[in-house]
């Protein structure tokens, strides 16, 4: 494994000097793009959390691209939120767009165009009070970074919010052409892998202790730049079951599960031994709706007919989890909406704790019973839970308490926009080697099965 880590660490190192020499050139729009790639790879292969080459190759493109600049005096009531992604249901545009909202700011949404007639819940929230929208023609050209510092340059806002994949380059660079005129902040979506953009930001918002930490001992963030900012699930709690994709009978006991594959995925399929221990009981049929690499999934449907189902994921995903009766948190990396969902469901999530990245999603979950830090406990409690009511009821009882309420992420936000202070963490620096070890070896696998 070594020998094909030291090739990939070649192959990076030869593209990101390539890119020197397009900027050079004055070929930006290749740079962007040979950036892009780059970054995926980065995040992908994710053995680092940052990159100083590549941070000074955008700070060199800043300063090489003539754009607009936010001039003059900026708009106390106005908020820039730019949406690199564009998803109507799924992250969390929509409650950050709501807050903000009721918060009393008006808003310039920023998003691709690709994104305009898919983004119905989104546009529900900008229509309220009539929010400006401008959506991008282009994805990754200078085209759209000059776009994106218009819309900057149009409106003014006091604040914008940078909320984006983890290698969007005309969306970081607007962010960072507008340092020291507005107020900026970053929501740290993916806090365990990498991500460009570490001076595209005044503050950068972090939802659990394991995310600040990565960010400030791992990217060097400054500790005074950090801002917790807990979240909550947006959906129809109206919206109706759309049904099992099995036949449900009287005495089944439905275990759930579901998010990116990748999630389940270390080299002692602990995750997949879990699922087999519960279908010894007899009574179970385990369900998984996500995407990614299934084929340990299918192995599984192969060796339990009729007892093992897979399907992509769910919009209905709330309805879900009131209808099943247990919910099994992936492992070795966790799913933070999917826990939001089962603890507002009443679900309690049964979880292996691998380190700090399995805590700080729900609030008080080291207290909580469904916790477990070693695999007999975790298995113990999965036989529990299932043959015993009581015991179920025990875990699942105040559990919707553990999740953010609307309420309280609108006055966050509040205090957020008004009087940005950096929050308290423990920074302790966490060991991710075990974990950085996953990603390396399916990445290594993906190339090696690539060449063949």
């Amino acid at each position: 494994m070594a020998e094909k880590a030291d090739i990939v660490d070649k192959i990076l190192h030869a593209k990101k000097e390539s890119i020197s020499t397009l900027i050079t050139q004055n070929s930006f729009d290749e740079a962007f793009g040979r950036i892009l790639e780059v970054a995926e790879l980065f995040h992908e292969y994710n053995q680092v959390y940052t990159d100083d080459e590549l941070e000074e190759y955008l700070v060199q493109l800043e300063k090489n691209i003539t754009a607009k600049l936010v001039k003059g005096k900026v708009k106390k009531d106005i908020v820039l939120f730019y949406d690199g992604f564009g998803l109507n249901s799924r992250g969390l545009a929509e409650i950050y767009l709501d807050a903000i909202d009721v918060a009393g700011y008006h808003i310039v949404y920023v998003t691709a165009i690709r994104a305009a007639e898919n983004i119905s819940r989104l546009k529900a929230v900008l229509d309220r009070n009539g929010a400006e929208e401008f959506y991008l023609l282009s994805d990754n050209t200078v085209e759209a970074y000059k776009k994106i510092c218009e819309v900057f340059a149009q409106y003014c806002p006091a604040k914008a919010f940078l909320y984006t994949t983890p290698y969007d380059v005309p969306g970081i660079l607007a962010f960072m052409h507008q340092s020291g005129r507005i107020t900026r902040y970053q929501v740290n979506l993916t806090d365990h892998a990498f991500w460009l953009g570490r001076n595209a930001f005044d503050y950068c918002l972090e939802f659990r202790d394991y995310g600040a930490s990565i960010s400030a001992n791992y990217r060097k963030i400054p500790a005074n730049k950090l801002i917790r900012m807990n979240y909550y699930p947006a959906f129809d709690p109206k919206r109706p079951f759309e049904g099992f994709p099995f036949n449900r009978e009287d005495g089944d006991f439905v275990i759930f599960s579901g998010g990116f594959l990748y999630k389940t995925i270390d080299e002692h399929r602990t995750y997949y031994k879990i699922v087999e221990h519960c279908l010894q009981h007899k009574n179970v049929k385990f369900w998984y709706a996500g995407y990614g690499d299934s084929t340990e999934l299918q192995d599984l449907i192969k060796k339990y007919p009729g007892r093992v189902f897979y399907t992509a994921e769910r919009s209905d995903l709330f309805a879900v989890m009131k209808n099943i009766d247990m919910y099994l948190s992936t492992f070795p990396i966790v799913g933070g909406l999917m826990y939001q969902y089962s603890a507002m469901a009443g679900r309690a999530p049964l979880t292996l704790v691998k380190g700090n990245e399995s805590l700080g999603i729900l609030l008080g979950d080291t207290e909580m019973k469904a916790f477990t830090y070693n695999i007999e406990d975790h298995l113990k409690s999965i036989d529990l839970f299932i043959t015993d009511v009581a015991y179920r009821r025990e875990l699942e009882k105040d559990i919707k308490e553990a999740v953010c309420t609307r309420e309280d992420f609108i006055e966050r936000m509040r205090i957020v926009l008004d009087s940005p202070q950096p929050s308290v963490f423990d920074l302790t620096p966490v060991d991710t080697e075990a974990f950085r070890a996953g990603y390396m070896k399916r990445f290594l696998d993906k190339v090696s099965t690539a060449k063949k």
